[in-house]
């Protein structure tokens, strides 16, 4: 089984906090004063919008939805239906509601928010491919993959003709993208994007060792899966150097440790296997060891 799973839930979240840091709408235009009743309104939308972003966070989702829904209602009443401050809020009420596995819903809301997005930004704007990439995550809870490839397949190339395939927004579609195939049992497919986002990431003058690391152990998986191992081992390896240079002894070390010996099994290559899982296995006791030890410490709240 891929490890790579246990940074999805910071993936997510990366997409979701990104819709907020592309540039905020004005509340107040420059020279323009604004009623005084308005202004509070907006006020008192921010300060639920903050809060909704602390719950987040904190992963308190149920416990967000709703200020997430009150702050959509005051800044609807302050600014308009078809403000983009709007499509943010509804977008994060989206996201409050996808975080719960609540599908429809969120997908119902990220429509919404997109056709406001577009009206206020244009249909080539970073908010929008998030709305589109969040849908496509929501369409493959749902089952839905052709509709979830396409939503992917959009926000890919809005990302690309915007804000740059390095961009973080733009890498976890890609990932997400990548898990997706793989629940399809489209290896070809995952192959494709893992090489895709090597090759952003060799680009980069700042390259992101989470990122080439999550490709490089996902193209092993993609080239195991079709049997391809004598390129699924150098894809291992690659990642182990790269998780090794920051930590010998890191959990993700092990992890791909293992899904290495599992294709070293499946090309008849048991004692490569056998010594693969010997490396392994003393990091997994010390992670487990660790993890025995804060299940001790009692949580502060």
């Amino acid at each position: 089984m891929s490890h790579t799973k246990s940074t999805f839930g910071s993936v997510r979240l990366l997409l979701i906090v990104a819709v907020f840091t592309l540039g905020a709408v004005g509340w107040c235009p420059a020279g323009e004063p604004q009623p005084n009743d308005r202004q509070v309104e907006l006020e008192k939308a921010s300060l639920l919008r903050s809060r909704v972003e602390e719950l987040f966070a904190r992963g308190k989702f149920a416990e967000a939805e709703q200020p997430a829904e009150d702050a959509v209602k005051l800044y609807e009443k302050a600014l308009g239906p078809d403000d983009a401050e709007v499509g943010r809020s509804v977008y994060f009420l989206a996201a409050v509601n996808k975080a719960q596995e609540k599908y429809p819903e969120a997908d119902a809301l990220l429509d919404r928010a997109q056709a406001i997005l577009e009206k206020a930004k244009g249909a080539v704007h970073p908010t929008v491919a998030m709305c589109l990439a969040d849908r496509a995550d929501a369409q493959t809870a749902l089952g839905n993959h052709d509709k979830a490839n396409e939503f992917f397949a959009r926000a890919d190339d809005i990302f690309a003709k915007t804000i740059g395939e390095d961009d973080p927004g733009a890498v976890a579609n890609l990932q997400h993208w990548i898990i997706a195939c793989r629940a399809q049992r489209k290896p070809d497919a995952a192959e494709r994007l893992c090489r895709k986002i090597l090759a952003v990431q060799d680009k980069s003058p700042t390259p992101d060792d989470s990122a080439r690391w999550f490709a490089l152990v996902e193209l092993g998986n993609a080239c195991t899966d079709q049997k391809k191992y004598d390129e699924a081992e150098p894809a291992y390896k690659r990642a182990i150097t790269i998780v090794e240079a920051r930590d010998p002894k890191h959990i993700f070390v092990a992890t791909t440790l293992e899904s290495l010996a599992n294709m070293y099994s499946l090309a008849g290559r048991e004692a490569d296997a056998v010594a693969a899982r010997h490396r392994a296995a003393p990091i997994f006791a010390a992670d487990e060891a660790a993890r025995e030890i804060e299940d001790l410490i009692l949580p502060l709240e």
